[in-house]
């Protein structure tokens, strides 16, 4: 389960039931929506971590040869006059 700032999603979910209605007089079809919409946050809660634990290891890798190589020409082509 995500959590953010000590906020799980149960929390929202708990925090939705008692805006306005009690669990009680809580509608299925509006469970239901609030259940998904919760899927819904999440799915997209897992791919937002799983872009940062991708963009943490590639932070890792260390930078190809080739790459490097590209750097220092593209360098040495912006300097004017060779300065």
């Amino acid at each position: 389960m995500a959590e953010t700032a000590g906020i799980t999603l149960n929390d929202v979910f708990d925090g939705l039931e008692f805006v306005s209605f009690t669990k009680a007089n809580l509608g299925p079809r509006w469970r239901q929506v609030i259940q998904r919409t919760i899927e819904l946050i999440e799915k997209r809660v897992q791919l937002i971590e799983d872009k940062v634990v991708n963009l943490e290891l590639n932070l890792r890798v260390p930078p190809s040869p080739l790459k490097l190589e590209n750097m220092s020409e593209d360098a040495n082509a912006v300097a004017p006059n060779g300065a």
